[in-house]
C-alpha cells in the first residue's frame, strides 16, 4: 500500500514522540540531504538523542500537499516546545520523491516562525 506524503510526515511525528529514529531515518530518499549527512541508521540514532533532550515534539497541521508524477510538495507547521518551555513554531516545505514505489523525503525547508 502507498503511503501519501501528508501521512509520512504525520508517521514521522510519531515516531518523533515514541523515540523511534530509525523509522525516521527510513523515511528519506536516498538521494536526500539527509542521507548525506547522517550516512547510516546508527549515526542518525546517536543525534537524535540530542534532539530529544532538546525539544518535544508538539503538533503538526498538514496545510496542502500537490503531487505531479513522481513528485510531490507538502506544507505544513509544525510545533515543537523546548527545554526551556517555549514553543517554537516552523514554517515548512518537504517535498516528496518516488523511490522503489513508494513516496520519501527528499528535500525540506524549515523556517522558525515564532517563540512563545
Amino acid at each position: 500500500m502507498l503511503i501519501s506524503p501528508t501521512d509520512i510526515l504525520i508517521l514521522r511525528a510519531s515516531c518523533f514522540k515514541e523515540n523511534k529514529p530509525e523509522i525516521i531515518y527510513d523515511l528519506y530518499h536516498d538521494d536526500s540531504e539527509f542521507k548525506k549527512f547522517f550516512s547510516n541508521k546508527h549515526e542518525y540514532a546517536e543525534h537524535f538523542k540530542t534532539i530529544l533532550s532538546n525539544l518535544t515534539h508538539s503538533g503538526i497541521k498538514i496545510i496542502t500537499e500537490q503531487t505531479k508524477h513522481k513528485l510531490s510538495e507538502v506544507k505544513y507547521v509544525e510545533h515543537f516546545v523546548d527545554r526551556r518551555n517555549e514553543l517554537l513554531t516552523y514554517y515548512c516545505k518537504s517535498y516528496f520523491k518516488m523511490q522503489d514505489e513508494q513516496w520519501l523525503i527528499f528535500k525540506e525547508i524549515k523556517e522558525l516562525k515564532g517563540r512563545s
